[in-house]
């Protein structure tokens, strides 16, 4: 049953809202998949782009809601540019504001976390994150 979902494509922005939880995010990565292709986004941009939307979401359906809750996602597509905004009403947290994994430990002193917004840091060329109202807003933008 497809609750909470609500999709826009106009000229080049697209959007999706779903509620927080694994089954829905498996279609909101569905949906971005077939956005990028459907603007020729070079395949291996593609994999990049569905990496660090899948490390966002995990965080979303793990940790911004106590109880049930909703976010959605907006890709905008120009020239060769993918702008990703992903937006909830979860708990205000700022994901840019981590601490930084200490990659060149070994891997037994190595500390639990960090390392998902770290990769999408790695992936995209800039990530961006405003609290807006009562909503997380974290913008990502690739090149391509």
């Amino acid at each position: 049953m497809r609750t909470g979902t609500f999709i826009m494509i106009a000229g080049m922005r697209s959007s999706i809202t779903a509620k927080a939880s694994r089954d829905e995010s498996e279609r909101v990565f569905d949906f971005a998949d077939e956005v990028l292709e459907s603007f020729n986004v070079p395949y291996k941009e593609t994999m990049r782009i569905h990496v660090a939307l899948d490390e966002i979401v995990s965080n979303i359906v793990n940790y911004a809601y106590e109880g049930e809750g909703t976010f959605s996602l907006s890709l905008d597509v120009e020239e060769n540019v993918v702008t990703m905004e992903v937006r909830d009403h979860g708990f205000p947290y700022n994901p840019l504001l981590a601490d930084k994994p200490d990659i060149t430990a070994p891997l037994e002193e190595r500390k639990i976390g960090g390392y998902g917004i770290f990769i999408v840091r790695q992936i995209m060329d800039d990530v961006q994150y405003a609290r807006e109202g009562d909503e997380n807003v974290l913008k990502m933008i690739k090149k391509f």
